[in-house]
């Protein structure tokens, strides 16, 4: 809820609020940055625990030694008896973020296109959560989940993955219905055609997944239809440089007959990963790299090494993703595109993966099914912001999240005591399970002390029991009158305020379907309210204040308090006293008529 309490002060308040936001932002962007990425971006070197070291890097060392003596990079003469090198996206020399590579030393190329990476998937992801109209705090929780979470962590090890999912949110947020204008279409025309220069398939795929399933949140238009087909033209067109090349050597290589059936569903997802979403490392420690610490290998079939060997996104995901699959159609549809990207994941353990390479001869150049997760969980994240947005505005929904933080809190915990009903732990489960407990037991502490945003009453006797239900959190709660209404779903953003004494007008923006602008006046019955210049109804809120609802986009909101009594009863007056004087004069000329006579 945003409020408006005077001239200047409210502006300022606003935009301090506003400044805070985004600062608390950077502050959280900068932090992921040193912790994820400051061991290469501060020092000399690269990631060595991972495919960077053992297979990127020397590759493209290659690559620069060919560059270095003007050989051409069309062919790669290192790699057997030679292979396309230009025309191969495993290299993604068209991808214009890897181009620093030949002005700089490689190791600081490598380190700066991840952080470049990072930052971008980063604002991808506000700016996707934002287009499904979540509030700002929703999309920095989305971000945050997201970026720090051990999926997108785990790719970085993966340049075409890591390089391609940056993208994807950027192509998604351009199918929202919110996105209307030529900006969009760029935006999102330039992150396909960047997601193709990169050249990865199965990240290909996954971005048409999410574009399609972002642009089912909305009605089907005309409009809407043609702005895709445009998207669509645009993205071939910027992707082409490295697209045709790659066409005409998968038509040339084994992926023009199909790739081996036990070979194309390797790495296809285990089911019993999803505890690793309650539990982070609950199938192991994958840090030190080794067996014994780590045992999620054993899931496998082939027992190789998962592709993302990390799941974990914090206590708050699953609650929140749930509210926001069951509780709005927006939700429900991400719902759709996550289980339908989930069941690509399982590749054999669900039958679809041999299915499809039946009916799509497409299907059968594809490999490891587990890259599918990505999007599933992209999807997932962004219906999490949606549940986000219902918990503070609805109690129910706050107590779901707390009845579920609080039951696996204390599940945890008794496992971690008494080490039940699993049996003896080993001491790296044993200390997944502890951390879990302490994670769910501080996410039900922040649910036991946040306040609720928004409380309604009916009447003066039931406010005073709303009241007495809220004692200790009274200056965290809005109170507004009546039982249905406008309910709010974001934070209004407002600039332009200019008040006096019986004039208010402000511009709003609303990022959300609907959200709710507070002003520091009485609710008197003769303020006027318009919003863009019709005629609205203003709700008392927290007890006399003026309410205003915002539907979608920026509007211009308009107050003026006229009291028609007044000019009424100033009439009145004036008549009586044009009548009186008239009498007086009257009674005056007529006792001297008298005297006279």
């Amino acid at each position: 809820m945003s409020s408006v309490d005077g001239l200047d002060g409210p502006r300022r308040n606003t935009l301090f609020r506003a400044a805070r936001s985004d600062w608390l932002g950077w502050m959280l962007l900068v932090l992921g940055l040193l912790v994820f990425l400051g061991r290469v971006l501060l020092v000399d070197g690269v990631l060595g625990d991972s495919d960077i070291l053992l297979y990127y890097y020397p590759v493209k060392s290659a690559i620069l030694g060919l560059w270095d003596h003007g050989r051409s990079l069309a062919w790669n003469p290192f790699l057997g008896e030679g292979q396309p090198l230009a025309g191969n996206p495993e290299h993604e020399l068209a991808y214009p973020l890897t181009w620093p590579m030949f002005f700089i030393p490689l190791y600081r190329a490598l380190a700066l296109s991840q952080a470049v990476h990072f930052v971008v998937a980063w604002f991808g992801v506000r700016r996707l959560v934002a287009r499904l109209g979540c509030s700002r705090a929703a999309g920095l929780l989305a971000a945050v989940t997201w970026s720090f979470g051990a999926l997108w962590i785990s790719a970085m090890h993966f340049f075409p993955i890591f390089f391609g999912l940056a993208w994807v949110p950027w192509l998604a947020a351009g199918a929202a219905r919110r996105s209307r204008g030529l900006g969009d279409i760029v935006s999102a025309s330039l992150a396909g055609g960047l997601l193709l220069l990169v050249g990865e398939p199965v990240t290909i795929l996954s971005g048409a997944l999410g574009y399609a399933v972002i642009f089912a949140t909305s009605p089907m238009t005309r409009g809407r239809l043609g702005r895709a087909a445009v998207t669509a033209v645009f993205c071939v067109g910027l992707g082409a440089a490295t697209l045709v090349p790659a066409v005409s050597l998968a038509r040339r290589s084994v992926r023009a007959a199909g790739i081996e059936l036990s070979s194309a569903e390797e790495l296809s997802f285990p089911p019993l990963r999803l505890v690793e979403l309650l539990a982070a490392r609950a199938t192991g420690n994958p840090v030190p790299h080794t067996d014994r610490d780590y045992w999620g290998w054993r899931l496998y079939p082939e027992h190789r090494w998962p592709f993302f060997t990390g799941l974990y996104c914090g206590a708050f995901f699953l609650p929140l993703f749930l509210l926001g699959a069951v509780r709005a159609h927006r939700g429900r549809v991400l719902f759709v595109g996550v289980a339908i990207a989930f069941v690509f994941a399982l590749g054999s353990h669900g039958g679809v993966w041999s299915a499809l390479r039946g009916a799509l001869p497409l299907w059968r150049g594809v490999r490891y099914p587990e890259k599918f997760l990505a999007v599933s969980m992209l999807l997932a994240t962004s219906a999490m912001a949606i549940g986000f947005d219902i918990v503070r505005r609805s109690r129910s929904a706050a107590r779901f999240v707390l009845l579920w933080t609080g039951s696996f809190a204390a599940a945890f915990t008794v496992c971690a005591l008494f080490s039940w009903p699993f049996g003896p732990l080993s001491e790296v489960a044993r200390w997944a399970v502890v951390r879990a407990a302490i994670v769910h037991l501080l996410a039900t502490g922040i649910l036991l002390c946040s306040g609720r945003h928004l409380v309604r009453f009916d009447g003066d006797d039931d406010f005073w029991r709303v009241a007495e239900r809220n004692k200790g959190r009274l200056l965290h709660t809005a109170f507004i009158e009546g039982r249905e209404g406008s309910e709010m779903e974001a934070d209004a953003t407002i600039e332009n305020v200019s008040a006096t004494a019986a004039r208010i007008s402000v511009r709003a923006r609303c990022p959300a379907p609907s959200c709710f602008l507070r002003i520091a006046r009485t609710n008197d019955v003769n303020w006027s309210v318009r919003v863009d210049g019709r005629p609205t109804a203003a709700p008392t809120v927290d007890i006399s204040l003026i309410g205003v609802p915002i539907p979608a986009g920026t509007h211009s909101v308009r107050l003026s308090y006229s009291d028609p009594l007044v000019v009424e009863g100033a009439v009145v007056s004036i008549l009586s006293l044009t009548l009186g004087a008239v009498f007086f004069l009257f009674s005056v000329r007529r006792a001297r008529s008298a005297t006279i006579r």
